[in-house]
């Protein structure tokens, strides 16, 4: 998927991009602590989240785990992050996962962002159940 909506981009995550998915971590690491532990706490370094993109990259072949980046298309930068985990394909169900970056938050990037991976999990993969929790502040 590389879908372009605004100023913004949603694409597959590439694993190799460690570098930028560590700095989009870093910088929102205490306010994803809750809803995204895992994540939070297997790149605490770029050491570490080079070695996480590893195991990303393995889940992928294992169709287990599939990883979208929303990006600022001006500064190309990562400024989002979309998964789907606990993937189940004999529903097909899977349990949906996002966040925006602090400073772009309020301004409608996750909830377009978010439609358009929906729209294309439902229509390549055939998902026919997406679960999400959601904060209570969202």
């Amino acid at each position: 998927m590389d879908a372009n909506f605004k100023n913004f981009k949603i694409v597959e995550f590439d694993t190799s991009q460690g570098n930028s998915f560590f700095n989009l971590i870093d910088s929102n690491r205490e306010r994803l602590s809750e809803y995204f532990a895992g994540t939070v706490t297997q790149t605490k370094t770029l050491e570490d989240t080079l070695n996480y993109c590893k195991v990303i990259d393995q889940r992928l072949k294992n169709k287990s785990y599939l990883p979208f980046i929303i990006i600022h298309k001006e500064s190309n930068s990562f400024i989002g992050f979309v998964d789907v985990k606990n993937i189940d394909w004999s529903i097909p169900k899977a349990e949906l996962g996002y966040f925006i970056d602090v400073n772009y938050e309020g301004k409608g990037i996750i909830s377009k962002a978010l439609a358009i991976a929906i729209d294309n999990l439902i229509k390549k993969y055939q998902f026919k159940k997406l679960l999400c929790r959601v904060n209570s502040q969202n």
